[in-house]
């Protein structure tokens, strides 16, 4: 898989993740087959324009941990981010994370999990 289809698939998971829900870089991670350090970076060099257009701030750490404090073009943090869209957030963490956590296999994103992405690939099926 290319380093703009990981891209583009990032998004498109990150874009199919409901208001008020959250997914984990390791579980994106894990569905596309890449490192957790890749999403994380693809999701912290987005362009002003990406980041307008994605939920970003959706994705979360493990056990609903924050990331770096980033900003969207309004100046709104993550947490202000979720927590606009009814996300309990203490101390740099999703509150009630097993409650708002939701798996990337349930996510309406149109992105195959990365074995069936290189099967595909391969020609052969899944």
């Amino acid at each position: 898989m290319t380093d703009a289809q990981v891209k583009a698939d990032v998004l498109a998971l990150a874009s199919a993740v409901p208001a008020g829900r959250v997914v984990t870089y390791r579980a994106m991670a894990g569905w596309l087959e890449v490192s957790p350090r890749q999403v994380a970076y693809l999701l912290g060099q987005l362009t002003p324009e990406e980041a307008d257009a994605t939920p970003w701030h959706r994705v979360v750490g493990d056990e609903g941990w924050l990331g770096a404090v980033k900003v969207d073009s309004s100046g709104r943090s993550q947490e202000e981010r979720l927590v606009q869209e009814g996300v309990a957030v203490a101390e740099g963490r999703v509150s009630d994370f097993e409650a708002v956590q939701v798996a990337v296999g349930e996510l309406n994103s149109g992105v195959r999990r990365g074995d069936a992405v290189q099967a595909a690939a391969d020609g052969r099926e899944p």
